[in-house]
């Protein structure tokens, strides 16, 4: 607007245009890179994708990690300093600007990669889809607002998190075939306390992963995000440490060591579950009639 202008030219300020990068972005390759990435997706835009980021991004600073948050929206880059408003970039370079905000680092360094719409949203399917192949994650988190009845601006009815978790799969293997969900982060703010609780709780048992509300719960909580190591290995960051050529396993029946393991929390480690294989695949086909249903908002 132009006072806008005007005020700052008249008191000496700059104005910063942070949705129009001037940077020029290839095509993406699909060519797999060093690093970790973890991508949130969404059952809907505005579920938590942003705040999710970078609340798992803090949490992984706290437990002395490696970490970077990736912005792909204006909002995320005026939080970081840093990023690409994805939807403003031209369809055919999406992927292309997704690759180079997230560029190959250190086998243990995470990049955080802030999600875009939603691969079921009729709107914004192709940035969500350019910013996951382009992403290449290896562990991606579900967000999801339980109280939505339609997608945000259509008709659409919102996918279950189940569908949502199958197409990121489906989708996200052509450039990463290990990709894999590694938790839920649900938007409680419209239910009360007991609701939300027990909601987290039946979603969290329902699909077989860690299931938290980042503001409410915090996503540091006893039962976490789980993360992908070295080899494409799944692990519980408080139950492995990297060894010579693979992880130590620590649990209360001793430590193993294995090359590439799947490893998921059960009844407080008093059952280690190892899998040595490639990949993991989580406990979220159940029939459709075991999803959470969806929840009327908590009245004040």
């Amino acid at each position: 607007k132009p006072e806008i202008r005007e005020a700052a030219a008249r008191n000496g300020r700059q104005l910063l245009d942070v949705r129009h990068s001037d940077q020029r972005f290839d095509t993406g390759k699909g060519t797999k890179r060093p690093g970790l990435r973890l991508l949130t997706v969404g059952t809907d835009c505005s579920v938590g994708k942003k705040y999710t980021a970078l609340a798992i991004d803090r949490e992984i600073h706290k437990r002395g990690l490696s970490s970077d948050f990736r912005a792909t929206g204006q909002t995320g880059v005026l939080i970081s300093g840093r990023g690409v408003a994805l939807d403003a970039v031209v369809a055919d370079f999406i992927s292309g600007a997704a690759e180079w905000l997230s560029p190959e680092n250190e086998p243990d360094h995470w990049d955080i990669v802030e999600g875009q719409g939603s691969l079921f949203h009729p709107s914004f399917a192709g940035v969500t889809l350019g910013l996951l192949h382009g992403a290449q994650p290896d562990a991606f988190v579900v967000c999801h607002e339980p109280t939505r009845a339609t997608m945000r601006g259509v008709k659409h009815p919102l996918p279950s998190i189940s569908q949502v978790i199958d197409r990121t799969i489906l989708e996200g293997s052509l450039t990463n075939p290990k990709i894999a969900c590694v938790g839920i982060a649900i938007n409680t703010e419209h239910l009360s306390e007991e609701v939300a609780m027990a909601y987290l709780k039946e979603t969290g048992e329902a699909h077989g992963l860690p299931s938290v509300d980042p503001i409410r719960t915090g996503v540091g909580q006893r039962t976490e995000f789980r993360l992908l190591g070295r080899d494409g290995a799944i692990i519980e960051l408080e139950s492995v440490a990297a060894g010579n050529g693979g992880f130590v396993i620590r649990g209360q029946s001793g430590d193993h060591r294995v090359r590439r393991a799947a490893v998921r929390r059960q009844g407080e480690f008093r059952r280690l579950a190892v899998e040595v294989g490639a990949g993991f695949t989580p406990e979220h086909r159940r029939s459709s009639s075991n999803a959470p249903r969806a929840l009327t908002p908590t009245t004040p």
